[in-house]
Order: C-alpha cells, then sequence, then structure tokens
C-alpha cells in the first residue's frame, strides 16, 4: 500500500535570493538594486530595479516580487518557498 508523503518547501530568505538573482544577472553584466522604503525612487522605480553595471542605466524597474522574478530567471526550484 502507498502512503502519501507530505511535501515540504525549503524556506529561502529574501536576502538569499537577492543573492542568487545577483550572481544570475552579474553574467549578463547586471545587478539587482532596492529602493528605500517610502522614498520618491520607491514609487517611481518600484522596490527592485534593474541596472546594467556597464552602462550605469536602468534595464527594468517596478519588480515588486522577487519571488517571481526568481522563477523567471530559473534561480528558484519548485520545492523552494520565500519566507
Amino acid at each position: 500500500m502507498m502512503t502519501k508523503r507530505k511535501i515540504t518547501k525549503v524556506p529561502i530568505t529574501e536576502r538569499a535570493l537577492s543573492q542568487r538573482i545577483n550572481r544570475k544577472l552579474v553574467g549578463e553584466n547586471e545587478g539587482l538594486r532596492s529602493t528605500r522604503p517610502g522614498s520618491e525612487a520607491a514609487s517611481k522605480l518600484g522596490r527592485f530595479y534593474i541596472v546594467d553595471l556597464g552602462r550605469n542605466s536602468i534595464t527594468a524597474h517596478g519588480i515588486d516580487s522577487l519571488e517571481q522574478l526568481g522563477r523567471e530567471l530559473g534561480v528558484v526550484r519548485d520545492h523552494e518557498e520565500i519566507v
């Protein structure tokens, strides 16, 4: 008789996820940056944005979910969750 196993997800901190994203982006000469909460930049750029390190220009903004970005880049697995 087969028993069902409870699927547990491995927790990942936001800090660890941002490091994973930065390691992935550095190969494309880009980096993830964050704005300070409540600042004018946060209202214009969103919580996170991506910078082209060679040109020092913003390539993507309005990123509010690190988990979604991490899944798009392939740095978050199906068995992991952000805490």
